[in-house]
């Protein structure tokens, strides 16, 4: 990863070790216009099982920042060769898309893969099942939370 001394809004790139791209993480993202999450490229800065982690990371301060985020690397990768993804390939992208990214990229899926449009039609239709479900929950528990809140001042009104 590259991302160095972030004065006045210039970054200056120079290839850092784990540490010290922790330290300078939120001040480049300030600086960025957007981040991407390669996730081969990050398991060579972070141990394998931080990958996931450090991915929610980005995308929550991407999000705070306003800034968008992508996710690439891996996301389909056994759809090189066979004509469906695995379940945990399609949970990793479900959960890329409840996480907020704005953009899911494939990369040896489609430009080497045996299957590349059913790759990119698997990727589109876990996106698309996955944000109308993410949606249908988020509104189920706001109006939970708005009904309890009702009964709340219906039960106030009532003792008073």
């Amino acid at each position: 990863m590259y991302i160095s001394n972030c004065e006045n809004g210039l970054l200056e790139e120079r290839r850092k070790s784990g540490r010290e791209i922790h330290a300078d993480f939120a001040c480049s993202r300030r600086a960025s216009d957007g981040s991407m999450v390669a996730r081969g490229d990050l398991e060579a800065q972070v141990p394998l099982e931080q990958v996931p982690a450090v991915q929610q990371k980005v995308v929550k301060l991407c999000k705070q920042l306003n800034k968008p985020v992508f996710v690439a690397s891996q996301l389909l990768e056994s759809m090189i060769e066979y004509p469906i993804p695995t379940r945990a390939e399609v949970a990793d992208v479900s959960k890329a898309v409840q996480q907020g990214v704005d953009t899911l990229m494939l990369s040896g899926e489609s430009a080497m893969g045996r299957y590349p449009e059913k790759a990119l039609s698997a990727l589109s239709s876990i996106r698309h099942w996955t944000s109308k479900m993410f949606r249908l929950r988020t509104l189920i528990r706001y109006l939970k939370e708005s009904a309890i809140q009702q009964l709340k001042w219906i039960t106030i009104s009532i003792a008073y």
